[in-house]
């Protein structure tokens, strides 16, 4: 195996929580399961009921950019669809 080779798949992979494969594998278990409203995982995350729907709503945001929607496309995050979602949970108060 050439050195470049064992680079990229082992240490990049096994380097501790670090390693971009590491990252890439806890964003797609957060994604998942904060998108999955079957999921019971985000309850053990955050105990608050209305962080907890933000945070979901907030996964689901970021699942539009991974999953194709039905229609076949992906769907960027916009400015206006964060700010919504933020106006919606977060007050001044």
């Amino acid at each position: 195996m050439r050195k470049a080779n064992y680079k990229r798949k082992v240490i990049d992979h096994f380097y501790g929580s670090l390693s971009y494969s590491g990252l890439a594998e806890k964003r797609e278990f957060m994604v998942f399961h904060g998108y999955n409203p079957l999921s019971d995982v985000p309850e053990g995350w955050i105990p608050d009921a209305t962080q907890r729907e933000w945070f979901r709503r907030a996964m689901a945001l970021v699942a539009g950019q991974i999953l194709p929607s039905p229609g076949g496309g992906i769907k960027a995050i916009t400015f206006d669809a964060f700010d919504a979602l933020c106006d919606e949970f977060i007050t001044d108060e």
